[in-house]
């Protein structure tokens, strides 16, 4: 990484020395990212077809700039990239600017919130087919909402120990805004976790409230503002070679009336064998309640994976996912990170996918 930075600094920057360049890069610039294809088939319950996918990977530019009143500054650039469609947007995924201090850290900008980072300590297959998001804080009708990033959103981060305690708070999330006035607070959101971390083990808390979620009224199917709150709770524990795991989600909807479907309970288990270092077996479980004031639209996403680890950055894998509604239920296979998502053919059919992956991060 230095020769390139180097590289980069030495050809294109030519104003500025190679040893200040080298000393400036070090400490204030980073260069990481995510690279992740798989290749797929995958079935809607009535259709089959193949594909290639790009799942949420990603080039990001982050650092740190220590000054000398005990306060450091941090930023990030982070964007997805499509590998599969050559395509991307710049900063479209966790950038901010903020400070640092013994008391903590403050951020501003677009981040993924305290609820969602919550699951995501535990989740086995994060953009891969199994992901959680089909089911974890989505709906039928919307999808993974409750797992957006905060926009226009403060973070205030702060670690002890094993411990870590988030605080977020979005003055508009979707942003509404319009030139010359100011920002519609009445889509603001608040979002909240404890988590405790060790080498062993992990546990996890969230309650996340929305005032102006953007949703379907399922009385007319037009995109309306819906107050919901969540409620978060996940963790494992390391037993020798295996790793065992739960999640637990509740949430509520203000207006039963027009967004039952975001009124719902999803519990799920999760398992991880390691079988030697360089092989891990992992599964997943995951069960979405019926909505409330209806009947039969629960469903289950069920997840298998083999990973073999070529080196600490590098992975190639093989996984199968399958939800299963019921009579009255539409969730989709491989929502979420994943390039590809299926909707069922229709309620009541069950969506499936296998996969075959290559994961390389630096």
């Amino acid at each position: 990484m230095k020769v390139i930075t180097l590289f980069l600094v030495t050809y294109f920057i030519p104003s500025i020395t190679n040893v200040y360049a080298a000393e400036v890069l070090q400490k204030e610039l980073e260069l990481y990212g995510k690279l992740h294809i798989s290749t797929n088939r995958m079935d809607n319950g009535q259709i089959s077809g193949t594909s290639n996918s790009s799942n949420a990977s990603r080039i990001g530019f982050k650092g740190r700039h220590t000054t000398k009143k005990n306060i450091d500054l941090l930023w990030q650039l982070e964007q997805t990239v499509r590998l599969d469609e050559a395509s991307g947007q710049f900063a479209s995924r966790n950038s901010f600017l903020g400070i640092s201090s013994s008391k903590g850290d403050i951020l501003i900008g677009h981040i993924d919130t305290p609820y969602k980072i919550v699951a995501g300590h535990w989740g086995l297959f994060s953009d891969i087919v199994p992901d959680r998001l089909a089911l974890l804080g989505a709906s039928m009708h919307d999808n993974v909402k409750m797992n957006d990033r905060g926009e226009n959103s403060a973070l205030y981060k702060l670690k002890v120990n094993s411990w870590e305690i988030q605080a977020m708070y979005s003055a508009s999330n979707p942003t509404i805004e319009t030139n010359d006035t100011t920002d519609d607070n009445s889509a603001e959101m608040f979002s909240y976790a404890l988590m405790h971390k060790t080498s062993k083990s992990y546990i996890g808390i969230g309650y996340e409230q929305w005032d102006g979620m953007a949703v379907t009224n399922i009385q007319n199917s037009l995109t309306e503002r819906a107050e919901l709150t969540g409620f978060r709770l996940s963790g494992y524990y390391w037993l020798s070679s295996l790793q065992l795991g739960f999640v637990y989600e509740n949430i509520k909807a203000e207006d039963l009336n027009r967004f039952p479907h975001w009124d719902k309970d999803v519990y799920g288990l999760s398992a991880l064998y390691r079988i030697s270092p360089d092989f891990d077996i992992a599964l997943h479980v995951l069960r979405s309640d019926a909505y409330a004031n209806s009947q039969e639209t629960g469903a289950q996403l069920n997840g298998l994976g083999l990973f073999y680890h070529l080196d600490k950055v590098s992975d190639i894998y093989f996984a199968w996912a399958l939800t299963s509604n019921e009579t009255n239920a539409s969730y989709k296979v491989a929502d979420g990170g994943h390039g590809d998502t299926v909707k069922p053919f229709a309620a009541g059919y069950d969506p499936s996918a296998i996969s075959l992956g290559l994961i390389y991060s630096f």
